[in-house]
């Protein structure tokens, strides 16, 4: 077996790949990981002088744009990690179309000849590739379901955040922590918050780009710096509830945020916007959920979480249960291997 190259334009760490490359490192098949940096052809034309032809290259999401030049400069197969497309992550996820329109037109035709130049696709659930399928006008063959999962050891160490004001142990403590976008519901957890606001039920929010058009009341905190997986494992593992996306967008009917493995992982009660996303692996009954966009039920259910101790509990429980059967780093990693013909 040859050596399976992860080529990202990102940092180590960022991508989703990087939890099937560092589940690689217990299995004693050698893999590397490099970033590549501009300029692209010249770093690229180095790295084939390194590589062999019984290699395999992975192209790590969200590093589309890499496929495209990784396949012409190399010359050869390569297999893309993409979880979901840019055009959905950049555009539609945030509204972002540019002047009329350049902008997503750019972005659409980099996942266009990224997917139709790459061997093989992972994407991240079974509703997602029949989006992409149709999308990008894909031979279904070509699309393999990989599920995020997370790494693992970076969530065995804890790391308080800096700035982190622990909210008072009297009270319930709810964490939202993610990107500020379409789906995330900001919007609504700020409707929900003003209606919890007499109650001893206290809101950390830890999210960049807030917009300042949204008001959250005096049980709210907000925090907007970047987080490290220690951290993020810190907070989960010290609230009492994790919330996920809150918003009615369809982007959430075909996506599983990292925060669903995260919660699952550090058995944390996860409440989020009902949808066949998420439910793709935790049913209804694994996990904690409320009508969409709705504020109100947001705040009901919230405090009914609240008042059961035993319910918080055994969600976690049966969260990480179902996360081991389903999703853990090793499942992954062996499915990986798997799809891309590499069993050992």
């Amino acid at each position: 077996m040859g050596t399976i190259h992860f080529l990202s334009l990102t940092e180590p760490g960022y991508s989703r790949s990087w939890t099937y490359f560092k589940g690689l490192k217990t299995t004693g098949v050698k893999s590397t990981y490099t970033q590549i940096k501009k300029p692209y052809i010249e770093s690229l034309l180095k790295f084939k002088a390194q590589i062999l032809d019984q290699d395999e290259i992975i192209v790590t999401s969200p590093s589309h744009l890499l496929a495209i030049y990784a396949r012409l400069i190399l010359k050869r197969a390569v297999i893309l990690d993409a979880g979901w497309s840019l055009f959905e992550g950049e555009v539609i996820s945030r509204k972002s179309f540019g002047f009329l329109g350049f902008r997503a037109a750019r972005i659409y035709f980099i996942d266009f000849f990224a997917n139709h130049l790459a061997r093989m696709i992972f994407v991240e659930t079974e509703l997602q590739k029949k989006y992409y399928k149709k999308l990008f006008f894909l031979p279904g063959w070509k699309l393999k379901v990989l599920y995020t999962g997370l790494d693992e050891e970076s969530f065995t160490s804890l790391a308080e955040p800096n700035n982190y004001a622990p909210p008072d142990r009297s009270n319930f403590s709810v964490l939202f922590r993610g990107k500020y976008n379409l789906e995330a519901g900001l919007d609504v957890l700020s409707e929900a918050a003003e209606i919890l606001k007499n109650e001893k039920i206290h809101f950390s929010i830890f999210a960049p780009g807030i917009p300042s058009s949204i008001p959250f009341p005096e049980n709210v905190k907000v925090y907007t710096g970047q987080l490290t997986k220690a951290e993020i494992a810190y907070l989960l593992r010290h609230a009492d509830l994790s919330l996920g996306q809150l918003s009615n967008n369809p982007r959430l009917a075909r996506t599983i945020p990292h925060k669903a493995f995260e919660s699952a992982f550090c058995r944390t009660p996860y409440l989020t916007a009902r949808s066949s996303g998420v439910m793709e692996i935790f049913s209804e009954n694994e996990l904690l959920t409320f009508d969409p966009g709705n504020a109100s039920d947001l705040a009901k259910q919230i405090l009914r979480i609240s008042k059961i101790s035993d319910l918080r509990k055994n969600t976690g429980e049966t969260m990480r249960r179902k996360y081991d059967e389903t999703a853990s780093q090793d499942i992954l990693t062996q499915r990986f291997l798997t799809q891309i013909g590499k069993e050992i």
